[in-house]
């Protein structure tokens, strides 16, 4: 149900991930922080920020190394106009690619791996990147 909801996101169908997700977490309680992620990720996409926000934080409390969640709580805080939350955020996820000796997130990182089929999805993502304060390059 997970890898189908993430795909419906993509896709530009976030609506309908939510309840796939949600199934997914009655299913299977134990992976409930991968579901929580997807579920954040589609209430970003949705446009229902805060609730992204509060679903992407409790990830990265209980998981402080997820990557993946950290980007999108990032793009919420953005969104959301919470941009020392941001910098703080960026900080902490720059510090996890540096240990993994992987290069540090911008915008342009975000582009190339971050599929949408939706333009609009695809920069509204992007642009609650750039208002959080990633570089661009």
């Amino acid at each position: 149900f997970s890898a189908m909801a993430d795909i419906l996101i993509s896709m530009g169908d976030p609506g309908k991930a939510e309840p796939l997700v949600r199934k997914a977490m009655r299913l299977d309680p134990k992976d409930k922080y991968a579901y929580t992620f997807i579920l954040g990720k589609a209430q970003l996409v949705k446009g229902q920020l805060q609730e992204a926000i509060t679903s992407l934080e409790s990830v990265t409390q209980r998981q402080p190394d997820n990557r993946l969640a950290w980007m999108v709580l990032i793009c919420g805080y953005g969104l959301n106009g919470h941009s020392d939350q941001a910098g703080v955020a960026l900080k902490i996820l720059n510090e996890l690619q540096r240990r993994d000796k992987i290069v540090s997130f911008t915008v342009a990182n975000a582009r190339e791996h971050w599929p949408f089929k939706n333009e609009s999805d695809r920069y509204f993502f992007l642009d609650g990147l750039r208002k959080a304060g990633v570089p661009e390059w």
